[in-house]
């Protein structure tokens, strides 16, 4: 700056004010700038602070409406479960085919008036085939030197006859829990079968949940990581306005 004038101190008096002027106005200028970003930094962290809420809580009402709470801990619970439900699904099919084919080898037995598998006698089924062949021994031991009709001969006859029966009604009672234990087998792993489908659906249906949950979830972060970065330029600006610094400076005052 200069500044002619015949007095040298008020040359020089006048050249300081100039030079003070412009530099205040120049401070002025940065403050109303300043202020200006301010007031939109400001506005826009409330609209921002607004949608950052907004998202929270659509991600905590999701999150309650879904029962999603701990989310990786109820999806490793949930898949184990099914894991744990598909293992004895396994058994369960493994133990019908087994009960299955008992059943109809006593079946097919009793049809051909075979002798059942041996892991099916009972020790009252045994006690009666030892009965009746000792009663079967002794009556051809009678017939040998008595008639038919010897008195002793009928008794023995009707008493094989008894134990015939017998034998045939422990064969039914065998076979009826033979059958009744495959239909057990049966029903259960039908039950198994529909409770692995539910829990396979639910699986789906929870990792569905936690794809939205998760989506959700990030939305509400990346709100907040906005809110938080505009939050500190507010506060930088404001730092700024408080600063009366300009890059204007007087070298050589008159």
């Amino acid at each position: 700056l200069s500044f002619d004038s015949v007095d040298a101190a008020l040359a020089a008096r006048a050249t300081n004010a100039l030079a003070e002027a412009f530099i205040e106005q120049n401070l002025a200028a940065k403050w109303d700038a300043t202020q200006k970003a301010s007031g939109w930094l400001t506005q826009q962290l409330a609209e921002l602070k607004a949608k950052l809420e907004r998202s929270e809580a659509e991600l905590v009402e999701y999150a309650m409406r879904h029962s999603i709470i701990f989310v990786e801990e109820q999806k490793n619970i949930t898949t184990e479960k099914l894991k744990q439900m598909e293992e004895q699904l396994t058994r369960a099919e493994a133990d019908r085919i087994e009960k299955q084919s008992v059943y109809l080898l006593a079946q097919d037995a009793i049809n051909r008036r075979a002798p059942l598998p041996g892991n099916l006698n009972t020790d009252t089924f045994r006690e009666l085939n030892l009965k009746l062949a000792e009663s079967r021994r002794e009556l051809a031991q009678l017939l040998v030197t008595f008639a038919p009709g010897y008195p002793k001969a009928q008794r023995v006859r009707s008493q094989i006859e008894q134990l015939e029966q017998a034998l045939e009604a422990e064969k039914n009672r065998m076979l009826a829990g033979v059958r009744d234990s495959h239909l057990v087998a049966v029903k259960r792993e039908q039950l198994l079968k529909e409770a692995v489908e539910r829990q396979t659906r639910s699986v789906n249906v929870l990792g569905d949940d936690i794809i939205q949950y998760n989506i959700l979830k990030r939305d509400a972060e990346s709100n907040r990581q906005l809110y938080e970065g505009l939050l500190q330029r507010l506060k930088e600006a404001g730092v700024s306005a408080g600063l009366r610094a300009s890059n204007i400076r007087v070298l050589d005052p008159g």
